[in-house]
C-alpha cells in the first residue's frame, strides 16, 4: 500500500505583489478547511531564516500543491525567481501534477519550461470558485483531505470580511488612494494613446477621434462614429475617493 505523504501546507502561493489581494480572496476562502502558505501572512514564522532556503523548502517540499497566479513578470522579480526555481526543480524531479497555475492575463506567454500540453485555468472565465473547485480537487487527488466548513468557520471568514471591508473604508479616504487614482486615469489615458494607432485602419475609414487638454481641468476623449468614451476632471481627486465625481460628457 503506498504511503500518502505528509505535508506542512495544503497548499502554496506563488504570485507578484499586484496580485496579492486575489492571492488573499481565494486563500481566506480556502484557510479554514485547509493549511496555506502566503508569504506575507508568514512573515513572523519566516523572519530571522535565510529567505532563499525557506522558499525552497516549502515549494519543492513542504506544499502539497502549488497554485501560481500567473502573469508575464511572474519568475522576473526576487522572491518570484527563487519560487520558480523551487517550483522547477521539483517538477522536473518529481513530475508535474503538485501544479497549478491560474492564468490571469490570456495574452501571457507560459515560461518555455512548462510542457506545450499542459492545461492551465483561464482566471477571466472561472474566476475564484472555479480556481477554488480545482485546488481542491488537486489536494485530494495528491491525497490530502479538505475539511468541509463549519458554521465556526464560516463565521471567522464573514468577520475576516467585515474587517476587510473597513480597511478598504480606510483606504479610501487616504491621501495614498488619492494618489493612486490621480495616477491611475493618467495611466489609461496613456494606454489609449498607445493603442490608438494600432486600432486605427485608414484603409476602411476606422479613425477614431480624439480630443485633448491636458493642463487642468484634465479633459481627454476617445472615440468612434459618435461614442466617446471621456475623462472631464474639472478637478484632480483632493478629498476622498467617494465624494469625488468624474463626470462624463
Amino acid at each position: 500500500m503506498k504511503q500518502i505523504q505528509e505535508y506542512k501546507y495544503e497548499v502554496g502561493f506563488s504570485f507578484l505583489k499586484q496580485d496579492e489581494k486575489l492571492a488573499y480572496e481565494i486563500n481566506d476562502r480556502i484557510q479554514g478547511q485547509l493549511s496555506t502558505f502566503i508569504y506575507s501572512k508568514k512573515q513572523e514564522e519566516l523572519g530571522g531564516t535565510d529567505g532563499e532556503k525557506a522558499f525552497n523548502k516549502v515549494f519543492y517540499e513542504q506544499s502539497r500543491i502549488v497554485a501560481v497566479l500567473y502573469r508575464d513578470g511572474w519568475g522576473n522579480t526576487p522572491w518570484t525567481r527563487i519560487e520558480e526555481t523551487a517550483i522547477k526543480n521539483r517538477a522536473f524531479d518529481k513530475g508535474w501534477d503538485f501544479l497549478f497555475l491560474i492564468s490571469l492575463d490570456i495574452n501571457s506567454k507560459l515560461p518555455t519550461w512548462i510542457p506545450k500540453t499542459y492545461i492551465l485555468l483561464d482566471y477571466q472565465r472561472f474566476k475564484v470558485d472555479g480556481a477554488i473547485a480545482i485546488i481542491e480537487q488537486k489536494i485530494k487527488e495528491a491525497g490530502g483531505q479538505v475539511r468541509p466548513e463549519t458554521i465556526e468557520d464560516r463565521a471567522d471568514r464573514m468577520k475576516r470580511l467585515r474587517i476587510a471591508q473597513k480597511d478598504r473604508e480606510v483606504f479610501l479616504s487616504s491621501h495614498e488612494a488619492i494618489i493612486a487614482a490621480n495616477q491611475e486615469m493618467y495611466n489609461i489615458i496613456e494606454k489609449l494613446k498607445k493603442i490608438k494607432p494600432v486600432i486605427e485602419d485608414p484603409s476602411t475609414y476606422l479613425v477614431l477621434s480624439t480630443s485633448e487638454r491636458s493642463d487642468r481641468p484634465l479633459m481627454y476623449e476617445f472615440g468612434f462614429d459618435g461614442y466617446f468614451l471621456c475623462f472631464n476632471n474639472r478637478r484632480l481627486f483632493q478629498y476622498d475617493i467617494d465624494s469625488c465625481i468624474l463626470e462624463r460628457l
